[in-house]
């Protein structure tokens, strides 16, 4: 189960090992990871719709590290191609506070 949360908080296990939550940028971090995996997903999935759907998973498990923010939710979840997608992400990161 430690390793499902983990994709909520990629610092936990880190935490875990220090004994303390101490990690600097989390919501910075978060988006590095984000905007990483989407490069890389962008260049080896096949279709617009695998890509979307991989992604799509991932930030429903990130909005639960930030704050309620249910208008950015939202636009990524209606998001229908990579770009409406990127767009949307990048709005939640702008606009949503890590909650953590």
């Amino acid at each position: 189960m430690i390793g499902r949360y983990a994709l909520v908080d990629p610092f936990l296990p880190a935490a875990i090992k220090a004994g303390k939550n101490d990690a600097e940028n989390k919501k910075e971090k978060m988006k590095a990871f984000h905007d990483d995996l989407y490069d890389a997903y962008s260049r080896t999935l096949n279709g617009p719709a695998h890509f979307m759907d991989r992604m799509k998973g991932l930030m429903v498990s990130f909005v639960l590290a930030f704050a309620e923010n249910k208008a950015a939710e939202k636009a990524v979840k209606k998001a229908r191609t990579p770009d409406q997608y990127r767009t949307a992400a990048d709005r939640f990161f702008a606009e949503t506070e890590w909650g953590l």
